[in-house]
């Protein structure tokens, strides 16, 4: 279980949202911290490929580019 602190205001914010969005606020919570770690590791490939690009800049497929990024 993870707790996090609110203000009264935050917390009538979340609860407001999660209503509006026809959601839990656990499930809201839960999907919002989900997406900022996907973006973040989407955002570290891309950094990622750029510098391999600037370092040898040739087209390659997407999945040779993967594989690049993975090893």
């Amino acid at each position: 279980m993870i707790q996090a602190r609110l203000s009264n205001e935050e917390e009538s914010l979340v609860k407001a949202y999660a209503g509006a969005q026809g959601v839990s606020v656990s499930d809201l919570i839960r999907t919002a911290v989900f997406e900022k770690i996907e973006d973040e590791i989407d955002l570290k490939s891309y950094e990622t490929a750029m510098e391999l690009h600037v370092k040898n800049p040739q087209a390659v497929s997407v999945a040779e580019m993967r594989r690049i990024i993975n090893g």
